[in-house]
């Protein structure tokens, strides 16, 4: 979770450097980005029709992606190894930054899973 222009938003690891993804703290060698979403999240009706729906269309991003393709020479499908494309992307989180109000709740690995 970060902020962007005072508004919440979720930083995905595919969006962050090697660096970033491995940095850990100081204090206590944890990873300093080491949250993770697992995507439960509530929203009023009220805000998916009057708030979401009418920004869909700005809501995308760009990811850079491994895209398998058709190799007619070769006569099948090829994984790349390295990122050959890419895809215009939108989460279920990304309306975050739409919201007036907001609550995280941040519960310890070791106790929830």
């Amino acid at each position: 979770l970060a902020s962007k222009g005072h508004r919440p938003c979720i930083v995905e690891y595919s969006d962050m450097s090697k660096e970033m993804s491995e940095l850990r703290s100081e204090q206590d060698g944890r990873l300093v980005f080491g949250a993770g979403n697992i995507c439960n999240h509530f929203y009023t009706l009220d805000f998916l029709e009057q708030v979401v729906v009418p920004n869909l269309g700005n809501m995308y991003h760009i990811a850079r992606k491994k895209i398998p393709y058709y190799c007619d020479e070769q006569k099948k499908t090829v994984k790349p190894t390295e990122n050959n494309g890419i895809k215009l992307e939108s989460f279920i989180f990304d309306v975050f930054p739409l919201s007036e109000s907001m609550t995280v709740l941040d519960v310890r690995r070791e106790d929830e899973f």
